[in-house]
């Protein structure tokens, strides 16, 4: 009877005593990472990474279900982490026959409470490595928006080229409209041949080509895009309007690139790793407190609270060589931060020369258009009393438009070299200002 009030009693504090109490992180610094205390339980309220008003609504859409599916289990896992790494309670039991003086059923029951004393911070590095999973995601998540928003500048872009190129050609056919019938009069009479007026209208016909190609690239850009500009507000990416000058500076002067804060949190966690292995060489210590029913009626209840401390002595080198391994793969990580660096280095020198080049073709460019204006000065002069021929006129006026049609397509290329450059680099929204606006979350 005094065994079966034991174990009655035991049971009794079994189903008292909670499960679980997760530790609570001090807010301070391993590794050379911060570490918080208010990190958010996924689920409903669950805190995702923040983006800027203008792309909350991007994130809803099927193509980032799974990166915040995953968000959303590596918080789990971050919480089930610290659940595991807080006072936990076991529960073992026997159930047998005992044979000493006599063959006696006998049914014994235990409970175990324990919790990490944490003495070489391993528990923080463990949940530290956690948190930098979650920042490789909302990294992910910022790239992809950043490619979307690159994607409606190039639609902004080519709808902006697309009015330029429409305006152009309307303009000069009127020009030839306008001066159509001097000109058959001029065929009439054979001042003119009809060779002239087909010359005239093979023009204007390569005109309507431009025409059609810029209509087809916008309109292949705008299907692409249909999806995110229904979600994004009007303009959002709209640079067309931003002298080139302007874009350059602010696509050169960004720093930030989502590509080396990657590889600086692959090193980060690297860097825990092999501090994770250095601490399983030292002490380790657990705060161990048990409670076990007697295995006999004569016994009383066993009692034990204290700390099990464990040292190991030696692996055979196990360790050492799993550290030497995590400093091989970071010599790794931090050559691929200096080459992308130098890559970087490099695509900006190659964007500021395309940009001279382009810069010195706008100003050829500007003078042939000077010069043509000149000319079809002076052959409105001689025109008026015989001096020229109208298809002559007509055909410089037409020489212009294909200069005006060269400057708008130049200007265009320009102001595409950067967006593709921001684009490579993930750091599209260095041109619209909003960079700080995309992903706000850096630290958990």
């Amino acid at each position: 009877m005094k065994q079966l009030i034991n174990l009655s009693l035991l049971f009794t504090i079994m189903g008292c005593g909670s499960s679980d109490f997760p530790v609570q992180l001090k807010n301070g610094t391993v590794g050379g990472e911060a570490i918080a205390t208010n990190t958010k339980i996924a689920g409903n309220g669950s805190q995702l990474p923040y983006v800027g008003s203008e792309f909350q609504r991007l994130i809803a859409l099927p193509e980032f279900e799974a990166q915040i599916a995953k968000y959303r289990a590596i918080e789990e896992r971050y919480n089930s982490v610290r659940a595991a790494q807080g006072f936990t309670v076991s529960a073992s039991g026997d159930l047998g026959v005992q044979n000493s003086q006599g063959s006696d059923g006998v049914l014994s029951a235990g409970l175990v409470g324990q919790k990490s004393l944490n003495l070489q911070s391993e528990n923080d590095l463990a949940l530290l490595n956690i948190e930098n999973e979650k920042k490789l995601i909302s990294l992910d998540i910022q790239y992809s928006i950043d490619k979307i928003l690159s994607q409606e500048m190039m639609l902004s872009l080519s709808r902006e080229n697309l009015e330029e190129i429409r305006a152009i050609t309307t303009k000069y056919r009127r020009v030839y409209q306008e001066n159509k019938s001097v000109l058959t009069a001029a065929i009439t009479a054979g001042i003119v041949s009809y060779s002239e007026d087909f010359k005239l209208r093979k023009i204007l016909s390569s005109h309507d080509r431009r025409l059609h190609e810029a209509e087809a690239s916008y309109a292949l850009l705008e299907l692409q895009s249909k999806r995110y500009s229904d979600v994004l507000s009007e303009g959002i990416g709209s640079v067309a309007k931003e002298p080139a000058e302007v874009l350059l500076d602010r696509a050169v002067s960004e720093d930030r690139f989502v590509e080396l804060e990657k590889l600086n949190l692959q090193l980060a966690v690297l860097d825990n790793e092999k501090s994770l292995i250095e601490a399983q060489k030292k002490l380790q210590g657990t705060f161990v407190s048990r409670l076990a029913s007697p295995a006999t009626e004569d016994d009383g209840l066993n009692a034990f609270v204290g700390l099990n401390l464990t040292m190991p002595i030696f692996d055979g080198g196990g360790k050492d060589l799993q550290i030497l391994e995590k400093e091989r793969l970071s010599d790794g990580v931090n050559a691929s931060i200096r080459a992308y660096l130098e890559k970087n280095k490099d695509a900006k020198k190659q964007l500021q020369k395309m940009n001279e080049d382009i810069k010195i073709s706008i100003e050829m460019l500007l003078e042939e258009q000077a010069l043509s204006n000149e000319i079809i000065t002076d052959l409105e002069t001689r025109l008026s009393f015989g001096g020229a021929s109208i298809s002559d006129l007509i055909s410089e006026m037409l020489s212009l438009a294909d200069l005006e049609l060269q400057l708008s397509d130049k200007r265009r290329q320009l102001k595409q070299y950067i967006i593709d450059y921001t684009s490579v680099h993930g750091i599209s929204c260095s041109l619209t200002n909003s960079c700080n606006e995309l992903v706000l979350e850096r630290s958990f």
